[in-house]
């Protein structure tokens, strides 16, 4: 967390992100967790940057990843 500007950023570092399944509900989790202290700082809420050392697609996950990505 760092504030500028009376911005309040966040970055997150986490080792793995499930593409599929489970990165949006982090990316929801996360922001959740900025929202909470940006209003218990009185900060407005300014940049959230994510970064992920693994953000990964299950074998088991490509039927139905390729069902929806396939046709973009």
């Amino acid at each position: 967390i760092s504030i500028k500007d009376n911005m309040l950023n966040l970055t997150a570092i986490m080792r793995s992100n499930d593409a599929w399944k489970i990165a949006l509900a982090d990316f929801f989790a996360i922001s959740s967790v900025h929202d909470y202290f940006c209003t218990q700082l009185k900060k407005q809420k300014g940049f959230y940057n994510h970064f992920s050392t693994s953000y990964h697609l299950y074998e088991s996950d490509y039927p139905s990843a390729f069902s929806v990505l396939g046709h973009l």
